[in-house]
């Protein structure tokens, strides 16, 4: 038999998050959400998944879960949010820096083997 009382401090964290900010929690949710999404859309479309639309819903979720974070004071989790935006953005605003990424890694790897 399961022991509810154990969710019982969850649930009630929940609940006290929602009375002290309802928007942050509702946008946290659509944001789990839209990374359940992207996690389901990747696994039934593989070989060729759509990545633009990936990586569109990706960097939108990871903004959400990072004003999440600042809204709560939790810089390690703003800080990780931050880097997950930043490291598929930054190649698309600033592909000159990465068109040779490739041939550097290659060089690299090999040099490792």
């Amino acid at each position: 038999m399961i022991n509810f009382k154990v969710f019982q401090p969850t649930v009630k964290w929940i609940k006290d998050d929602l009375r002290e900010n309802p928007v942050r929690l509702l946008l946290e949710v659509f944001a789990w959400l839209m990374s359940i999404s992207c996690a389901v859309l990747m696994m039934l479309t593989v070989p060729n998944p759509p990545f633009l639309l990936l990586y569109l819903l990706f960097i939108v979720q990871c903004m959400i879960f990072g004003w999440a974070s600042y809204s709560r004071k939790s810089f390690g989790m703003l800080s990780n949010w931050l880097l997950l935006v930043w490291l598929p953005v930054t190649p698309m605003l600033f592909p000159e820096c990465y068109s040779n990424l490739d041939l550097v890694l290659r060089k690299l790897l090999a040099g490792l083997g």
